[in-house]
């Protein structure tokens, strides 16, 4: 901050001293070297003049006298004889209104290029640093910033790119952790089926509910490992042409063996075709239908949309439905809403947070609106263009 301060004071006092002197030299070189623009000289009578009792004794006594006149004029007077005076006429030359105009226009504009020119390089620097955080990717990498190291912003360059690399070692932490710790969880829950696929009693209750758990927690640890290494890096893409209305139906069709078969799902819209990866697309939908069937009390409505390159999957359920302050915040790991959405239901937290880093990797989004039936409805929007 020092250096930047001092550098552009430093710039600003030097290219007002310049300029000035520069423009000086050009606008008012001429009222430098003439002071005068014209000089009369003529002979009057004392006699012709009403003089003070002082200027005549200065008169008689050899001095000349200097006088202002009219329009920046002075009169020089000096005793010839008893009876006469030489008058010497001086108009000087001044500065017009319109040449003061014009040097402060060419002052000002000329200042302004001048600091322009000062500031380019910082602006381009500081362009580069922008660019530099847009750019930075999930695992918190941040490319090579092509900054000189006299730049005035090259140590924020620098710092940048420590945070960078902080970032990348946290994230890198975090993920082995997680990883290790889901990994770790396998061999517990292994033991756990093992000890109850020997009990005598397998059809209890109490043995129902461990068998029960032990499925949820498993589900958790795939989730989170799934997640993890979705987070880790972006899978390669394999974008195809896939007709809406057909994967929605064949997703539906494939998960009504499970819960959602008690429940009325139906398929609505126009047969739309998408540019996406196949496997991943079907995911992002299961996930939806999944987290709608957990929620919904009779119904599941699955429509199609499609606006300009634009086109919109919208899973809607007549369930309790997410309040408007939650929309956001639906789409991240673990996040839990509100009761009526809780644990209770099912599902490990991660699967709109899969469906979110899904889209992000298909260039599109996904959002929450109000069901018209009263409940949550899950949106995917993807758009038609080469990624």
């Amino acid at each position: 901050m020092t250096r930047l301060f001092l550098s552009l004071y430093l710039f600003i006092a030097v290219t007002l001293v310049v300029l000035s002197a520069l423009l000086n030299q050009v606008f008012f070189e001429d009222s430098a070297s003439k002071n005068t623009d014209k000089v009369t000289s003529s002979f009057v009578d004392i006699a012709d003049m009403a003089w003070t009792e002082d200027d005549l004794q200065r008169l008689q006594q050899g001095e000349t006298l200097n006088l202002f006149g009219p329009k920046n004029s002075r009169q020089l007077y000096t005793q010839i004889d008893d009876n006469r005076l030489l008058e010497i006429t001086i108009i000087e030359k001044t500065v017009s209104d319109n040449q003061t105009i014009l040097y402060s226009a060419v002052f000002f504009v000329a200042l302004g290029i001048l600091i322009a020119l000062w500031a380019w390089p910082l602006w381009r620097d500081l362009q580069a640093l922008k660019q530099a955080t847009k750019s930075i990717d999930v695992n918190g990498n941040v490319e090579p910033i092509s900054i000189e190291s006299r730049s005035l912003v090259y140590p924020i360059a620098v710092a940048l790119q420590e945070l960078g690399k902080r970032i990348n070692e946290l994230l890198n932490t975090q993920r082995e952790l997680t990883g290790a710790v889901a990994h770790e969880f396998r061999t517990p829950l292994a033991r756990l089926k093992f000890a109850l696929a020997t009990q005598n009693d397998s059809s209890g209750k109490q043995t129902v509910a461990m068998n029960e758990d032990i499925n949820e927690l498993e589900k958790l640890v795939q989730e989170m490992l799934s997640y993890t290494s979705m987070e880790s890096q972006e899978p390669e893409l394999n974008i195809t042409d896939i007709p809406v209305e057909l994967l929605c139906k064949e997703r539906v069709a494939q998960l009504s063996s499970l819960s959602l078969s008690s429940l009325s799902i139906s398929v609505e819209g126009s047969d739309a075709f998408i540019l996406a990866d196949a496997h991943y697309a079907e995911r992002a939908i299961d996930n939806l239908l999944l987290n709608a069937c957990r929620y919904a009390k009779s119904k599941i409505v699955v429509s199609i949309e499609e606006y300009a390159n634009s086109v919109f999957i919208k899973v809607a359920d007549d369930g309790p439905g997410v309040a408007e302050k939650y929309a956001d915040k639906v789409f991240q790991p673990f996040f839990r809403p509100e009761s009526s959405r809780d644990r209770k239901q099912g599902g490990a937290g991660l699967g709109l947070a899969i469906v979110k880093r899904i889209m992000a990797w298909h260039g599109g989004r996904c959002y929450l609106e109000q069901s018209k039936s009263g409940g949550a409805c899950f949106v995917l929007c993807f758009t038609n263009e080469k990624h």
